[in-house]
């Protein structure tokens, strides 16, 4: 009987795991075709214009530029760099899901991975491809670098990975804390007769 449950368990743990594995995988295909699609929209429409596109008066354009850089622009003309911190990091984060069996059960971490995986994969198809990866979102309530959907997913996954972690610490410390101050059983006396 007790072997039946251990099997239950695991079987359990098993179509989690499928779970979770697909949450970061679907997520992380809508974010390259979001990113894919959305650059594409802007070679087609964006580019022979300019001055680019006024969306949202004060807050945001529209405007195609060529980004050699990382991220937001940074160390631009360092494109192998990029491409190969690009590639290690995502295949870090892969095989991180992949072995992290107990971590994998978190939605929200799932869903964060593969929004930071698919945008990478994003960018990493532009570098490969082109040289270089379109940006187009300049903000104009701050002066910010001109990015892409790409970089939008990166950062929200980002953050949202560092709140559940930060959160999985904070509850991990607290168990630690309570079975700390947990009464421990007394043992039965032994009693000779």
């Amino acid at each position: 009987m007790p072997q039946k449950n251990t099997d239950v368990k695991s079987e359990k743990s098993g179509k989690t795991d499928v779970a979770g594995l697909l949450v970061w995988l679907l997520t992380s295909v809508f974010v390259v075709i979001a990113d894919q699609l959305s650059k594409w929209l802007v070679v087609k429409y964006i580019k022979p214009l300019p001055d680019g596109i006024n969306v949202i008066p004060g807050l945001y354009d529209f405007r195609y530029i060529e980004n050699t850089g990382a991220a937001f622009g940074i160390l631009s003309d360092h494109r192998w760099i990029h491409t190969a911190v690009s590639t290690v990091a995502i295949t870090g984060i892969v095989i991180y899901l992949i072995i992290k069996r107990k971590d994998r059960r978190s939605g929200w971490i799932n869903a964060a991975a593969g929004m930071i995986i698919g945008g990478g994969v994003g960018n990493l198809i532009d570098r490969y491809m082109q040289g270089y990866v379109v940006d187009f979102i300049e903000t104009k309530f701050m002066k910010f670098a001109i990015f892409n959907v790409a970089d939008s997913f990166v950062t929200v996954g980002t953050a949202i990975l560092a709140v559940c972690l930060i959160a999985a610490e904070i509850r991990e410390e607290k168990n630690r804390q309570a079975a700390k101050t947990e009464p421990k059983p007394k043992e039965p006396e032994n009693s000779h007769v």
